[in-house]
This record gives C-alpha cells, sequence and structure tokens, in this order.
C-alpha cells in the first residue's frame, strides 16, 4: 500500500514483488491517486503485478487493474458501480466484521483487516489481535487480508489464523534500501 508519508512512491518495489501481488494506490487527493496509478499501471503489469485504485467514490473511468475501497467510503459505492466498472478486482478495508459483510455484499472479491496488530500508521489505535483476527477472518464470508504492524516474524501467525494474504507498508518500507542493493526478494 501506499502512503503519503511512508511509501509514497512504490514503484521502487513494484519490481521485487512475487507475481499475483497487488498495490493499492492511496492518496488524500483522488485525482492525484488517480495520476499515480496511470503512471504505476505499466510497471505493475511489466511484473505481474495488479494495481489497485484506492478509490473513496467510483470513478468515471480506471487507469487499475481494480479499486480498493476504503471502509469509510463503502456507503459511496453499490454493485452496480462495481458492474459499470467492470472491474478485475475490488477489495475494500475493514476494521470489523460487519464491514468485511458489508464488502461481501456488495461484490468485493477480498477485504483488508486491520489492524492486526500495532502499526505506525494508525499509532495509538486500538488492534485486533489474532485471536479476533480469525474469528473475523472465519465467518467475513470472502479471503481477508491481514493488514496492520505484519513483520516477517508474524506472516506465518495469520496465514494460520486463516488469512488469505497480507498486506503492509512497513513491511515494505525498509526492504527498498535493499531492493536497491539486489537484496529484497
Amino acid at each position: 500500500m501506499s502512503d503519503v508519508t511512508r511509501l509514497p512512491d512504490p514503484a521502487p518495489i513494484i519490481p521485487h514483488l512475487p507475481p499475483d501481488s497487488a498495490v493499492v494506490v492511496r492518496h488524500p487527493d483522488p485525482d492525484t491517486a488517480a495520476d499515480m496509478a496511470r503512471g504505476l499501471i505499466g510497471l505493475a503489469r511489466a511484473h505481474g503485478v495488479t494495481l489497485l485504485l484506492a478509490a473513496p467514490h467510483p470513478p468515471d473511468r480506471l487507469d487499475a487493474d481494480g479499486v480498493h475501497i476504503p471502509e469509510a467510503a463503502l456507503a459511496n459505492w453499490n454493485a452496480t458501480d462495481i458492474a459499470r466498472l467492470d472491474l478485475g478486482f475490488v477489495c475494500a478495508s475493514a476494521h470489523g466484521l460487519r464491514a468485511a459483510r458489508r464488502a461481501r455484499r456488495m461484490g468485493a472479491d477480498a477485504v483488508l483487516l486491520s489492524p492486526v496488530f500495532a502499526t505506525d500508521s494508525h499509532a495509538g489505535a486500538s488492534v485486533l489481535g489474532l485471536a479476533r483476527f480469525a474469528a473475523i477472518t472465519k465467518a467475513a464470508g470472502l479471503p481477508v487480508i491481514a493488514l496492520g504492524g505484519i513483520a516477517e516474524n508474524r506472516i506465518r501467525r495469520v496465514l494460520a489464523a486463516g488469512a488469505a494474504g497480507i498486506a503492509g507498508i512497513g513491511l515494505f518500507t525498509g526492504a527498498i534500501d535493499s531492493a536497491k542493493s539486489g537484496g529484497f526478494q
């Protein structure tokens, strides 16, 4: 996930992500986010990486492989919007079971559930913890991707708790320097 402060440009990590990974392009200004996505789509496709645009409202046009809908924006979207845009992949963010189920009803392919652990992105926010994460994952009815405080030493634990995958910012920001020196895989 891009982040204005912690990962404003995900381009350096895209070539090092495994195929079938995804990058969510986020920015507080939707036009800037759309411009960023347009600039990254060729690089992402060249490396087999899905590019998702964080979209608080259904866009008129999409220069990405799909969208990521923030939980606070779920009310701005409906299944008709998803069908009209003919999206390749739709994910939504959720902080609990209610939002995960709402995303499923509206046609999302997956949900990013967070924060599983304490994270710099939301310092001081209450965390789900592994047990609550596992319970929501089991009840959500769609694939759940773990987000928030995901570090290498926690990946196996969240996958064992039912995560379909992992997402992060800090997990990758430290690896950018390593990528530049050829060490990030």
